[in-house]
């Protein structure tokens, strides 16, 4: 009995001491970020949208091309790679999709705030990839994006942006930690 008692403690110690150290800290108190506020809704996040998959990683000496497949290439800044995913309603064809956001730094930033034409200074893009005519990478140049590096070397950055589609505008919105 002794050592099922031990067991039991064992087991539920682990448990409480278990988690995702990446998500364990997903917003920023001390950012006074400004391109959302606190009543937004269908903001991705890190903890991610109902039927959703996200990504939101660093890639250090890379650079933005839009050539390639996810935007990015080798090269000498760093680049934020937004990824959501997802499956749509299963009982529905041709539904899911995934959109990309890239865009890039030079290594010694440590924050950054623009606004609508500024963001082509961070060579930011967007892509849809679904069952649709414009799958392509989009400049985006309209919105608004706030980031600031943590003393752990991740980077928490907000963003409400809009993306020119023959179609309409397409607004993205998020609030996440971006890691390596």
């Amino acid at each position: 009995m002794k050592y099922l008692i031990t067991f039991l403690l064992f087991n539920l110690f682990v448990c409480m001491s278990c988690g995702d150290d990446d998500m364990s800290d997903t917003s920023c108190e001390a950012c006074e970020f400004t391109c959302l506020d606190n009543i937004e809704t269908n903001v991705f996040r890190n903890d991610c949208l109902d039927n959703y998959e996200c990504q939101y990683s660093i890639y250090a000496q890379s650079e933005v091309d839009t050539n390639k497949v996810l935007g990015y290439t080798t090269g000498g800044k760093s680049v934020f790679f937004m990824r959501n995913y997802t499956e749509g309603d299963i009982a529905i064809a041709d539904d899911e999709f995934t959109n990309n956001l890239v865009f890039e730094l030079q290594p010694f930033q440590t924050n950054f705030s623009v606004e609508d034409e500024e963001l082509t200074n961070l060579n930011t893009h967007f892509q849809r990839i679904c069952y649709c005519a414009e799958t392509d990478f989009n400049a985006i140049n309209s919105g608004c994006m706030q980031g600031e590096q943590q003393e752990d070397g991740t980077w928490f950055v907000q963003g409400s942006l809009f993306v020119p589609y023959m179609s309409g505008d397409i607004e993205i919105k998020f609030d996440a930690k971006f890691t390596n």
